[in-house]
């Protein structure tokens, strides 16, 4: 399925779905010609899977962890970069999504507000993911400008097989990493 939209500051962009026939995985790519443009900007892609009975897990550096009750107090809750994605759990299976080219998500709504910090007293939880593909807020001695044409791929994968965070990041890496074979 290719679909087309139109977005202030991008020229085009496109999302091409290709979901497998006798597996449940779907790969989307998202696909975008940025306009250049000097003023501090920010690039998000809603990842609309979170719900109240599910609970979020991160890959960070090889290890399943899950943001805004694992965390060491006092680091930031807004985001967190990932090593090859994040998954989605629940008690009948889960949802994992391996992020090969945007390994950065935000956590929680957009609205801006001082950062956030851990307190494990809080009992809170993120109902909002994004994954972040781009952000000019850098001072920087080269030109900071985003525009162009990018892609970022995201590859899902869902099932009972996946009600564990260690199966589904062993899924999630390989999925990143790996190759889809079909006997023809």
């Amino acid at each position: 399925m290719h679909l087309e939209y139109e977005l202030p500051g991008m020229s085009s962009v496109t999302v091409q779905w290709k979901v497998m026939r006798n597996a449940s995985k779907a790969t989307v790519v998202f696909r975008m010609n940025k306009e250049n443009r000097w003023e501090p900007e920010n690039v998000y892609l809603s990842l609309p899977f979170l719900r109240q009975d599910g609970e979020l897990w991160v890959d960070k550096a090889g290890a399943a962890l899950r943001p805004w009750r694992d965390q060491i107090p006092g680091t930031c809750m807004d985001y967190s970069s990932v090593q090859a994605g994040v998954a989605v759990i629940r008690d009948n299976g889960g949802l994992v999504i391996g992020m090969p080219d945007s390994p950065l998500v935000y956590l929680g709504d957009l609205e801006h507000r001082p950062r956030r910090l851990f307190d494990p007293h809080e009992n809170v939880k993120p109902d909002e993911l994004y994954s972040w593909i781009m952000n000019n807020f850098w001072e920087t001695n080269f030109n900071a400008g985003l525009g162009g044409i990018y892609e970022f791929r995201y590859v899902l994968e869902w099932g009972k097989h996946l009600e564990l965070p260690q199966q589904a990041f062993e899924r999630c890496q390989s999925n990143v990493q790996g190759l889809t074979v079909v006997r023809i």
